[in-house]
This record gives structure tokens, sequence and C-alpha cells, in this order.
């Protein structure tokens, strides 16, 4: 995230805080998890409040904000990667999430082809073993470069991100569930509806 301003690294981090606690207030744990995340992201302290600010503020208008910055970024394939990523934490991919990754997707430039690629890409990722010298799977990255560009997505776009398609080992240890109970770990998208994204509103 080295390459990118602030204000596309608070964005980047605050609509994925947004859009992992949607329907319910950030937790402690979350909370130092997110704080955690804007530190690796050489995040101020005030950018960081921001993103801690995200996941307790989940409406329609702040991730728009968010999505916003992003839609003259490159992190927003990573954004998008990442929370197709997340979606299928929990072993699933509801509908509902599909539908509403679809939508943010439509909202940001991103084509259905460039959707699909970065599912594939994905599903992929989760078959590559963990090996610890490339915890972020760079190397696997690397080589879908072409892939991606065949459909217009910059080679190294995914590998900007801070999570990029290891979000489930990573996230869903914290966000959505912590290993215990009976929360979901998917997306929480339950009461986040993308509507206004696609319609203008009228005064």
């Amino acid at each position: 995230l080295q390459n990118y301003s602030e204000e596309e690294k608070t964005a980047y981090l605050s609509a994925i805080a947004s859009l992992a606690t949607a329907d319910r207030q950030a937790s402690g744990a979350e909370g130092q998890f997110l704080q955690a995340l804007g530190k690796q992201a050489g995040l101020s302290d005030g950018a960081t409040q921001q993103v801690l600010a995200a996941a307790e503020d989940a409406s329609n208008q702040s991730i728009q904000q968010h999505l916003d910055v992003l839609k003259s970024s490159d992190l927003r394939f990573s954004l998008v990667t990442d929370l197709i990523s997340f979606a299928g934490a929990d072993g699933s991919y509801a509908n509902d999430e599909e539908a509403m990754i679809g939508k943010m997707s439509q909202y940001l430039g991103i084509n259905p082809e460039q959707k699909q690629t970065l599912e594939k890409v994905v599903d992929q990722a989760a078959t590559v073993a963990h090996d610890p010298q490339d915890p972020g799977k760079q190397g696997f990255l690397s080589s879908i470069g072409d892939k991606l560009s065949n459909v217009g997505i910059p080679k190294g776009a995914l590998m900007a991100g801070l999570l990029g398609v290891v979000a489930p080992m990573v996230i869903s240890k914290v966000v959505g569930g912590g290993g215990g109970g009976n929360r979901s770990r998917g997306l929480h998208s339950s009461t986040f509806q993308p509507e206004p994204f696609l319609t203008q509103r009228t005064p």
C-alpha cells in the first residue's frame, strides 16, 4: 500500500471495516485488529480513527463515500477481491453477498468479466499451499499477471492490497466470528442495501 495516498488507503480499509461489520458494532478485538491494519498500512493516527469510525457507521452514505475515493484507484480491484474472499470465508458465497459485490463492482467501474476473473483468482488462491516464505502469495499473484491484464486489470493491482487473496485466513479469525459462537463468518450484508449506488436520489 506504500504507493497509494493516505486518502486511498483510508478509504480502502474503511470500506472493508464498514462492510465486515455492516449489521452490528465492531467488537474490541476487531477494533484492535483494524488499528493493527492501519499501522501496517502506515496510516496516521487520525486516519486510523476514521477506519475505526467506519466500523461503527456502516451506512450506505459512508460506504459510498469510501467507494467514491476508490473509483479512480487500482485499489478498487484489491477491495473487490478481498470482499469476494471474505464473503466465502464461511465456506459459502451467498447469493445476497454475490449480488451486493456485483453492484459495488459496477459502481466502481469493474465490469462483469473483470469481476468473474477476480472470483476465479480467489478460488485458485484457496488451493495454493501456504508458504511461510510467501505468506501473501505474491508468487501466485505474479504468475496470474497475464490473466489479469487480458481483462484490463493492472498486473500489480492485487499485490497492492493489504489483505489480498489471503483475507479468509486473516480477517475471518477476527472480524465476524473469531472462531467462537455461532456468528456467521461471511460478509455482513443483511442490513446493507447497495441500490442507492445505482439510482439517482431525488431531492
